[in-house]
């Protein structure tokens, strides 16, 4: 029994550091603006845009989460705990299919790059458009609240130039 319980520590500690850690790094990189065009250095190397990098953090982490569910499914120490697991790999893997169908469509509505973060009270939306105008916004939304259950007051746009 008391290793029951110190299983579901361990996951809901694991759970918490990695929110922890994607709510770092989608903080720094909403924070830290850079030019939406790669940046060329001295030596000709080209490093990522904000998009590309923010994408590319995004995709680690999720691959980290996923890893270790998949480990917690694969030790079968108890029946609830890979169940536990098992739902939250199913919600990642639902999460991950919004927010890439989210971001397509929104730049088939003509916005030239777009990340969109989800989490379970709020949409983050970030824009590579500096200007944004109403119209701009209220395409946006349409968007979110056609394809989602969220409402226009849990979703955030941050323009981004």
């Amino acid at each position: 029994m008391k290793l029951k319980a110190s299983k579901k520590k361990i996951i809901a500690l694991a759970s918490m550091v990695v929110l922890l850690v994607t709510t770092g790094v989608l903080n720094y990189f909403l924070n830290v603006r850079q030019p939406i065009d790669d940046i060329v250095t001295p030596t000709g190397e080209t490093t990522l845009t904000f998009f590309e990098s923010t994408r590319l953090n995004r995709t680690d982490l999720r691959s980290e989460q996923i890893a270790i569910l998949n480990e917690i499914i694969e030790a079968n120490i108890s029946s609830a705990d890979v169940k536990e697991a098992e739902v939250e790999l199913i919600a990642i893997t639902k999460m991950m299919e919004t927010e890439l169908l989210l971001e397509n469509l929104i730049m088939a509505k003509g916005f030239a790059d777009v990340i969109v973060a989800i989490s379970p009270k709020i949409v983050n939306v970030v824009v590579g458009k500096e200007n944004m105008s109403v119209e701009d916004a209220a395409r946006i939304f349409e968007v979110i609240v056609s394809q989602t259950d969220y409402e226009a007051k849990d979703i955030q746009i941050v323009p981004y130039s």
